[in-house]
């Protein structure tokens, strides 16, 4: 997530249509289709806040911390506008607006020059010989708050790789033969259960047939 909160806000830094803007609010990391939002009490959603606001040399973030009201004049806006979901689209993130028309309240906020809304399109975990990789893709897009469009989109990538030490490789070892050893040795006491079964019906068998 630091990594791309960095990665994001080099990218705005850089992008010529984001001329002008001052400051920006960070709302909310919608999760995958059908799996709802990522909202500010999760902890993925504060790390990347947090993170965008301690790089932003050029911008100033407005974070979930102040101005109570307009956020939660934002969550309505967002609430009503059902259908704004960033594309997960590796190679365009779309456009959309949030048209002052059908929504008038857009005009009232005052705490940023722009929102900016993301989706998660995966995270994925990689383990190799000495580390481990996690990777993540994010579909974010900047609404200008004044004219309700949008001025800048893209999907920022962030990792992080963590060493893996020889102590933790052995615990993992371990807990991995000590699954396997259980599933063992429940397949034997499956199959001495079985054998059990089979012998009761052979006697209970042998004893119908003498009373005959």
């Amino acid at each position: 997530m630091e990594d791309a909160a960095r990665a994001t806000v080099q990218s705005l830094a850089q992008d010529p249509r984001v001329k002008g803007v001052k400051s920006i609010a960070f709302v909310k990391l919608n999760l995958p289709e059908g799996e709802g939002a990522l909202e500010l009490k999760s902890n993925a959603s504060q790390v990347f806040e947090a993170a965008l606001a301690s790089t932003a040399a050029a911008f100033t973030f407005v974070t979930h911390d102040t101005h109570k009201e307009e956020w939660d004049l934002i969550t309505k806006i967002f609430d009503k506008a059902s259908s704004f979901q960033p594309s997960a689209d590796s190679k365009d993130v779309g456009t959309v607006a949030l048209d002052p028309k059908t929504f008038p309240e857009i005009k009232k906020l005052k705490l940023a020059d722009a929102l900016l809304i993301g989706q998660v399109i995966d995270c994925l975990t990689e383990e190799r010989k000495d580390e481990e990789e996690t990777s993540i893709r994010i579909a974010l897009r900047l609404i200008k708050i004044s004219t309700g469009e949008q001025i800048w989109g893209k999907v920022i990538n962030g990792k992080k790789i963590n060493k893996i030490v020889k102590e933790e490789r052995d615990i993992k070892k371990e807990l991995t033969e000590d699954a396997k050893s259980l599933v063992t040795f429940k397949n034997i006491l499956y199959a001495i259960g079985g054998l059990i079964a089979l012998l009761f019906i052979f006697v209970l068998i042998g004893k119908m047939t003498r009373v005959r």
